[in-house]
């Protein structure tokens, strides 16, 4: 440990808490880990008076129990833990060891070998021994029973102290020899450790046993441990010179590649003659013993330049199949006996009549023992190449592995003996196939699956019934076996499995084994004993060692990163200090204590206050949270193996809001604006008061000069004044910045532009109000015309400290010093924002009054069009209905002319509606039936309507006073509105006419109705919807949701302008996503609806005389035949003037006068007016292609006329006309 740079530690003590301790050069002190990953080191206690100049630095500690011992290699021993005063127990020359038994405590001296009680405040020496050295000096010690230790010694190993004497553990081996014991503690199980110097870990139990030597042979490290510290969970860890260790003890797994010293590609175990022998990597290694009979390692004892291929025992007697001849094991070495047979193997341990079957490089046959060695019977197989592992199967065939995709299968007919191959032609799989037999039936595994050999197809095919009965396992690897205890070992799915099968159903037993374990070689020992080898690991597992209590599954949370700030928590309680809104983001680490050797440990986390769902954070030990929002929060951990799920650990915290949103903040903000406020005015009178003193002074000095002085400076300070005001109250921005760009000064209007205080602008970089970086070339442009003395103007896009981006006209100029150096910048700011966003709408508003003008022009040629097509559709329509009535009997005529009429009829309907649609008259008030009207407009909406919207009409009878056109304007408006709200996805629009009852509150609700009867047309549509910040602006002129070119805007805004001049109402209801509703609401009228013309037959025209005028010859021909047919006598004229002329020459002559309203240098209605000038009132019938025409006409009230439009029928005009003659005789206006 270190306080600051100086080293005054080394060693620690820690509680059961957790918490760290350390010796201090005045006292003790407790470390802290810091936010930063560093620690410190907290003074807890001091030396008081004369001891703090007496006690050295007690550099270390020995923990013993409840009771630590602090030294400092010599001198005083200090008892000492938190909370207690420290109290010096003893001293001593050199201080090896202290501990405690009964109520006392012991001290051992190195120098000496001396041992001190220290009891009650006295110091006295314990001659535990007749004679003591240095030797003898107790060096650890361990709890061995009531009021006994298990101590170790500096060279005579390990004694049994009792607090008075000693005596020896054991009297030979590890223990008992003249070694020095450095650590002793105990172990699970009752047993104990001993770190032995130069030697390793001795585990042995209470009778001095020993049980197994973890020795330097293993690794040089083990040479010298100094400590040693149990753990749950059957974990022991030690002290190295240069490291930790941590060993698993009792474990039934040993590790043997250590003593063997080589790659250990290939291991195969045989015990011959009470050793153990391993065939290692062609090499045959025999075992090596100590005198207490433990292995220490392995000699290598291959036949000289030989590679054994293959060990085998037959007759009692130790085989060697290598690459050049066979050999036995003979007293004094290996024998040759077949010098040619080359990588021979007994295939069958069983001998038949005494005798071997073997198998060798390209031959099989017999081996029998003799008295100097063994004699072969050889049956050559050519092809055979090199047999490896075999298996025999129960009708006695030797299956045998033959390589990649290659099997054998040896069958003896007596003493004759076959080979028989087998491919793929087989059903042999690619791949090395792996033999085995479980439960006397020989398998194959391959690695895509287990396959059987069915001997009547000859074929080997997918082992069902093994994959049935074995469901627990898949991906199965290398050959599984069984063990003496009848039970399963196999590897699969990356791991290795031990199963036990019990009434017929196998369950994993879960034994504990190294994770990631796959093995293709598994050899089973008579005693239990099981070797696993796969390629460089070969391990021993022995059933019979115990299995210590697993340590409890908890999860412990370590720390908590903070990557923003580069903080770092080291969590030592359930809860976290408060967060700042800056360390939102962490990542946790945490850790399962104790699970070091209990195989792979994941975990899963939950952090309550954002998602109540645990995640699974794998097994890497930490989890990530960003962007977390101010709140409190715990988060959970849980560790899990494959078995169970474990304690979970928790730690809280919370996290505080940004700073500017505190109350604090806005505390801050406005005794700032104060402060600022009263700064200024302070500041001001004292430069006034200063001011004032000045010029006192300067009054009494110098009172002749002073009134020209006093003058000048009033000028000045009026000038100052004024410039200053000017600049606190221009409406333009004005900034002075240094060279570097760092604002100095800014005006109100350029604080107000940025929404920034003055306080924030002050040392800012004027460059960063930009809302994007300047391009180098306009960074240049701008360097380069102050740089030359002139000012640079232009626009720029910046950002206000909300974030909205303005538009700004910047002017920029250099200020110089009288030597021309340059002082400041000064920047002239105005944001034009507004005043752009203006110009862009008097663009939008001129393009869309242009786009008026042509909609409206559009309509006066729609208009004109219609007049000339209505002409033409007159003589279609007239002269069918003629033909029709010349055709007599003729059917088929008849019938061919109808659809002719019909056609006629449909153009006729088409064009009134366009007339109707382009119509831009002023509004002729008349009482109709509310429901007529509509429902011709829902007609023609209908027929622009696309097929995928149902518009559907429920029309009550309603009487208003209305111009028809222009409620159908209406209609057509809102139910275009309603198709494109629509769009292409099916949809409904409904329109209703209903009589509604106007309450109260309704009419204060709407500020145009009043209470009583109203008439109301309803338009709903299932469309997209509007939000309320356009059905607040939805009638405004030019207003539109559509994309340029697509609305005027015009639509809504005549609709009301329509309601308006009949003094009706609107209400519109709208959801996003749902709809919208129109309700116009109409007064109610009592007036009878204007009449239909009659529809009776026309009477015969009695040889009447009537004057006919049109400028369409089509048209006065028509008439001319119909009127004729009727018994009339028509004069037809094209030209009004001629029709006048010959009706002046005889005024009485026609009874009648049929003229168009439209014509060449004189109206119809001029014509008829100039006729009647004469004094006889003449029956008139005006027609025109002109809707509005005909209105002004009825508007005018002129007396026995009626007005028709065209196209009309021949029953049309001769109704008409005979309705002005009857009204003539009649006397009553028609």
């Amino acid at each position: 440990m270190s306080r600051g740079t100086q080293i005054f530690g080394t060693a620690v003590a820690v509680d059961h808490e957790g918490g760290i301790y350390t010796g201090m050069p005045d006292g003790f002190g407790k470390v802290e880990f810091q936010e930063n990953g560093r620690w410190r080191v907290t003074p807890l206690a001091q030396w008081q008076g004369n001891d703090a100049a007496r006690v050295p630095t007690l550099f270390s500690v020995i923990q013993e129990g409840d009771d630590w011992f602090w030294h400092g290699g010599s001198g005083p021993l200090v008892g000492w833990r938190p909370g207690d005063s420290p109290q010096i127990l003893g001293r001593a020359d050199t201080i090896e060891h202290a501990f405690r038994l009964g109520d006392a405590s012991y001290l051992s001296d190195r120098t000496t070998g001396q041992l001190f009680r220290l009891k009650a405040g006295a110091m006295e020496s314990v001659a535990f021994l007749p004679t003591i050295s240095v030797n003898e000096t107790i060096t650890c010690s361990a709890p061995f029973g009531e009021g006994r230790l298990l101590v170790g010694t500096y060279a005579h190993g390990l004694w049994v102290f009792d607090g008075s004497r000693a005596v020896p553990f054991v009297r030979d081996g590890l223990l008992g020899s003249e070694v020095r014991i450095n650590a002793v503690c105990e172990v699970p199980g009752g047993q104990y450790a001993a770190a032995v110097e130069n030697h390793g870990v001795v585990f042995f139990d209470a009778q001095g046993r020993t049980l197994q030597v973890l020795s330097r042979t293993v690794d040089h490290r083990l040479t010298h441990v100094r400590r040693l510290q149990s753990a749950p969970g059957g974990v022991l860890w030690g002290l190295l010179g240069d490291g930790i260790l941590s060993i698993e003890f009792p474990s039934r797994v040993s590790y043997l590649e250590p003593l063997i010293g080589s790659g250990v590609a290939t291991a195969h175990p045989y015990r011959y003659n009470g050793r153990l022998w391993m065939l290692v990597d062609g090499k045959v290694r025999q075992g090596v013993y100590d005198a207490a009979g433990r292995l220490t390692g392995f000699t290598d004892d291959t036949p000289p330049e030989r590679y054994a291929f293959a060990l085998s025992l037959a007759g009692g007697r130790l085989i060697a199949g290598t690459n050049r001849g066979s050999y036995f094991r003979g007293p004094d070495g290996w024998v040759p006996f077949a010098p040619n047979t080359e990588n021979l193997r007994i295939l069958d341990p069983n001998p038949i009549n005494g005798r071997w079957l073997y198998g060798a490089r390209d031959e099989v046959g017999w081996l029998r023992p003799t008295a100097d060695g063994y004699e072969l019977s050889a049956t050559l197989v050519p092809f055979l190449r090199n047999l490896y592992n075999t298996e025999t199967d129960a009708d006695g065939s030797i299956w045998i592995e033959m390589g990649n995709g290659r099997l054998g299968r040896l069958q003896r007919n007596g003493d004759r003996l076959a080979v028989e191959f087998f491919g793929q032609q087989e059903g042999v799989l690619d791949g090395w196939a792996q033999i085995f037999k479980i439960d006397g039936q020989v398998r194959f595994n391959f690695h895509r699956g287990v396959l059987r050999f069915d001997p009547i197809a000859r074929q080997f095919v997918s082992d069902d019934e093994f994959v049935r009965r074995h469901s627990l396992l898949n991906d199965v690897y290398g050959r599984p076996v069984r063990d003496v205890a009848g039970r399963l070992w196999v590897a699969a799915a990356g791991s290795m499995h031990v199963l036990e099968e019990k009434d017929g159903v196998w369950r994993d037993l879960h034994e504990k084994m190294p994770p990631g374990l796959e093995l293709y070689f598994l050899c089973v020992e008579e005693g239990g004993v099981v070797w696993l080898h796969r390629e460089f690991r070969l391990m021993r597992y022995d059933p019979a060692m115990p299995v210590a209590k697993p340590a409890p599954l908890q999860a412990l949370i370590t720390r908590v990163e903070f990557p923003l700030t580069d903080r770092n928590w080291f969590v030592s309680g359930r809860e976290l200090p408060a967060l700042a809104f800056g360390d939102n983001a962490l990542v946790a680490h945490f850790v399962a204590p104790g699970s070091l050797f209990a195989g792979p440990v994941s975990f899963e986390v939950k952090l309550e206050g954002a998602d109540d769902k645990w995640v699974d954070a794998g097994s890497g030990g930490a989890a990530g949270f960003n962007r977390l929002k101010e709140g409190r929060y715990v988060l959970h951990v849980r560790p899990h193996t494959s078995e169970l799920t474990g304690e979970e650990s928790t730690v809280a915290f919370v996290v505080n809001p940004p700073w500017f949103r505190t109350r604090t903040a806005y505390v801050i903000y406005g005794l700032s604006a104060l402060a600022l406020i009263l700064l200024v005015a302070w500041l001001a009178s004292f430069l006034q008061r200063r001011e004032n003193l000045r010029l006192e002074l300067l009054v009494a000095q110098r009172t002749h000069e002073l009134v020209a002085s006093n003058r000048k400076l009033e000028n000045q300070v009026e000038e100052i004044q004024r410039l200053s005001q000017a600049v606190e109250q221009s409406p333009n921005g004005i900034a002075l910045a240094a060279p570097d760009g760092s604002i100095v000064f800014a005006n109100p209007s350029f604080c107000a532009i940025y929404g920034y205080e003055l306080t924030d602008l002050a040392g800012r970089n004027i460059r960063n109000l930009a809302a994007e970086p300047l391009s180098v070339e306009l960074e240049k442009e701008i360097a380069d015309a102050l740089t030359a003395g002139a000012s640079w103007r232009g626009q720029l896009t910046n950002r206000t400290k909300e974030g909205r981006t303005i538009r700004v006209r910047v002017i920029l100029a250099a200020i110089r010093s009288p030597d021309g150096v340059i002082r400041n910048h000064l920047a002239l700011h105005e944001d034009i924002t507004e005043w752009l966003a203006e110009q862009e709408r008097r663009r939008r508003l001129e393009s869309q009054l242009l786009q008026a003008q042509k909609l409206d022009a559009l309509g006066t040629l729609a208009g004109g069009i219609a007049h000339d097509f209505n002409n033409i559709l007159t003589g279609i329509l007239g002269f069918g209905e003629i033909s029709k009535l010349l055709a007599g009997d003729n059917f088929e005529l008849q019938d061919a002319l109808a659809q002719i009429t019909k056609a006629g009829m449909r153009a006729k309907d088409l064009v009134a509606r366009i007339l109707t649609f382009t119509r831009q008259s002023n509004a002729q008030l008349q009482s109709i039936d509310l429901s007529l009207v509509v429902m011709e407009a829902v007609k023609l909406l209908r027929a622009s309507t696309p097929a995928t919207i149902e518009v559907v009409a429920m029309l009550q009878p309603g009487i208003v006073r209305a111009d028809p056109t222009q409620i159908q304007q209406i209609v057509i408006n809102l139910g275009t509105n309603a198709v494109h709200a629509i769009g292409d996805r099916p949809g409904r629009i409904d329109v209703t006419v209903q009589l509604v009852q106007v309450d109260e509150s309704l009419a204060s609700e709407m500020r145009d109705l009043a209470p009583g009867d109203w008439i109301k047309l309803t338009l709903s549509d299932n469309g997209h919807g509007m939000d309320t910040s356009t059905v607040n602006r939805m009638f405004e002129p030019f207003f539109t949701t559509k994309k340029p070119g697509e609305g005027t805007g015009l639509g809504l805004a005549i609709v009301r302008a329509i309601l308006t001049s009949h003094h009706g109402a609107v209400r519109v209801r709208s959801v996003v996503g749902a709809g919208t509703t129109f309700e116009l609401f109409f007064p109610k009228s009592n007036e009878r609806p204007f009449s239909l013309p009659d529809s009776s037959t026309p009477s015969s025209g009695g040889n009447r005389e009537v004057l006919v005028v049109d400028d369409e010859e089509g048209v006065g021909l028509f008439v001319e035949a119909y009127l004729r047919k009727q018994g009339y006598h028509p004069e037809v004229f094209t030209d009004p003037r001629k029709a006048l002329a010959a009706y002046e020459k005889a005024p009485t002559r026609f009874s009648a006068i049929v003229t168009d309203l439209t014509m060449p240098y004189m109206t119809g209605a001029e014509l008829l007016e100039r006729i009647r000038a004469q004094g006889r009132a003449i029956p008139a019938v005006i027609i025109s292609g002109y809707s509005e025409d005909l209105m002004r006409i009825r508007s005018e009230t002129v007396t026995h006329c009626a007005v028709l439009q065209k196209p009309f029928t021949g029953e049309d005009l001769g109704r008409s006309l005979d309705q002005v003659i009857r009204s003539l005789s009649t006397g009553r206006n028609a």
